[in-house]
């Protein structure tokens, strides 16, 4: 599994990003992040984000 981040107008037209994604990301990252929080990719996802 993966988190893909950049797919706006390049993948996918910017309304179903809009429409769809961003919804479903508000809606799962929580339960997601509670999830996984304690898991080696996760903990180094985050470090990664922060860095940026």
């Amino acid at each position: 599994s993966c988190i893909l981040l950049d797919i706006e107008g390049t993948t996918t037209p910017i309304s179903f990003v809009a429409d769809v994604l961003f919804p479903y990301a508000r809606h799962n990252v929580r339960k997601h992040l509670t999830d996984t929080y304690e898991s080696k990719d996760t903990q180094e996802d985050i470090k990664l984000l922060r860095a940026q």
